[in-house]
């Protein structure tokens, strides 16, 4: 009996342990969907995170709890092979988006897939953002991949954060972030020796760059300094051009990537990776100064846009670091960017410092010159280390990040740190009784050899006594 209760524990417990790591991979592997408001009314961008370059097709819902919902989708892949198509579907008082992409390459080569931005005109500021949890993923081999559990998060303006509060999202943040009001900024305004109008407007509280507040710079010619945590943008006034009447504001939040396969592609030379939370062409040039750190001071660097659709490197500018270790370079156009200090694109580094003027620090390449590089897909093996990476950094966000309306993925990571514990302790404990089972074979063994020994013996005895 005992050793059939052994055989039993022993079975149990691999059985547990098989079905704990299929789970952990299953969680870790899970695509997460984010909706997040652009600054547009009603505009919400699509993005998956925990992504794999593996995937080439992607089938997935979204529920808004409010009947007849009109929408606009624009999608980011232009390209006439690729397969794109959305559904609205009445479920009750609810109105469900059926999303369906595929295309002949990887959707995207990053452990993240931006796929377009959804504008939803007739909105109720109290709608709802649900999913069934379902999705389809199609592989390389046309192979289909099922989840049932995916999560959606959505990332809006906190209240008191100007117009944009009336947009709807779930989870309606109850947080207030003060306004951005031009009447109370305008009497900042300095005018230096050289007649130059500028002044400077923390963001640490608000990320948010309002139309409005650009509007009043463009007019007045004036430089503004907008100043993050440890960052800033500058942007000139008499570089505004048109403002989009239907935007609210910008929002040019910079935030730190560790993508391995672009470190990798440069030869480990990259010394910044980041994304900008809007992405998409400015109607003016800003300016981002960025600390690098003091060691790379008056080294000439690289800086580069990546494009995680088609996993191209394309060379952007070239510029030096300054004497504080800060860089110093401006943009017409914001996505995910990487700075590094080698030279791959064949260009020419920056004139001498005699011929650079103080605000002119970058050069163009030529035609020529334009060289892209081909970075190689992150298959999902490296997201979590990834995540992990970028975890790190966001453990030293500013209050108002965290204030933001927003589903928090720690929950999700919490999950799966519980699953990988009781994977181990199950490990652990199918040792432990895998070797109390072979000590207890061996003690019935021995025991079985000692009586068979005695019963020898016995029958010795008695042939001996006869």
């Amino acid at each position: 009996m005992k050793i059939k209760k052994i055989f039993i524990n022993v079975a149990v417990i691999l059985i547990l342990s098989v079905c704990c790591t299929v789970v952990a991979f299953a969680a870790s592997s899970v695509p997460s969907l984010e909706l997040r408001e652009t600054g547009i009314k009603n505009q919400y961008s699509i993005t998956f995170r925990n992504w794999s370059s593996e995937y080439y097709g992607v089938e997935f819902d979204i529920a808004i709890n409010q009947s007849n919902l009109n929408f606009d989708m624009e999608w980011l892949d232009k390209q006439e092979s690729s397969y794109q198509n959305v559904k609205s579907e009445q479920s009750g008082d609810k109105t469900v988006l059926k999303f369906y992409y595929a295309k002949r390459t990887p959707i995207s080569n990053s452990n993240s897939a931006r796929i377009g931005e959804i504008t939803l005109p007739n909105l109720n500021s109290n709608s709802k953002f649900t999913t069934s949890g379902n999705i389809t993923l199609v592989d390389g081999n046309a192979q289909k991949i099922q989840f049932y559990d995916m999560n959606i998060s959505v990332v809006t303006i906190p209240s008191g954060g100007g117009n944009s509060g009336e947009s709807g999202g779930s989870n309606g943040s109850d947080n207030f972030v003060p306004m951005l009001d031009w009447s109370d900024l305008k009497n900042q305004v300095k005018v230096g020796n050289d007649g130059v109008k500028r002044i400077n407007i923390s963001l640490e509280k608000n990320p948010y760059i309002y139309t409005d507040i650009l509007q009043e710079l463009k007019n007045g010619k004036i430089i503004a300094t907008f100043k993050y945590k440890d960052y800033q943008w500058e942007i000139d006034g008499s570089s505004i051009k048109t403002l989009p009447q239907d935007r609210i504001y910008y929002d040019l939040s910079v935030e730190k990537l560790f993508l391995k396969n672009i470190s990798a592609t440069v030869d480990n030379t990259d010394i910044l990776q980041f994304e900008t939370t809007f992405k998409g062409s400015l109607p003016f040039t800003a300016t981002l100064i960025y600390p690098i750190g003091i060691q790379y001071a008056d080294k000439t660097v690289y800086v580069s846009n990546y494009n995680e659709q088609n996993g191209i490197l394309s060379y952007q500018t070239n510029t030096k670091i300054d004497e504080n270790g800060n860089i110093r370079v401006s943009f017409t156009n914001l996505d995910k960017h990487v700075v590094t200090l080698r030279n791959f694109w064949n260009t020419q580094p920056v004139a001498p410092e005699s011929n650079v003027t103080e605000n002119q620090t970058t050069s163009q390449p030529t035609e020529q010159q334009n060289v892209d590089l081909i970075v190689p897909g992150i298959d999902s093996a490296e997201i979590e280390k990834v995540e992990q990476s970028e975890q790190i950094e966001k453990e030293d966000k500013s209050d108002v990040e965290s204030s933001l309306t927003e589903v928090p993925f720690d929950s999700e990571k919490k999950t799966n740190i519980l699953i990988y514990i009781i994977l181990m302790v199950g490990i652990a404990l199918l040792v432990f009784i895998a070797i109390r089972a072979v000590v207890y074979f061996q003690m019935i063994k021995k025991i079985k050899h000692r009586k068979r020994k005695q019963n020898i013996q016995s029958k010795t005895d008695i042939n001996s006594k006869k």
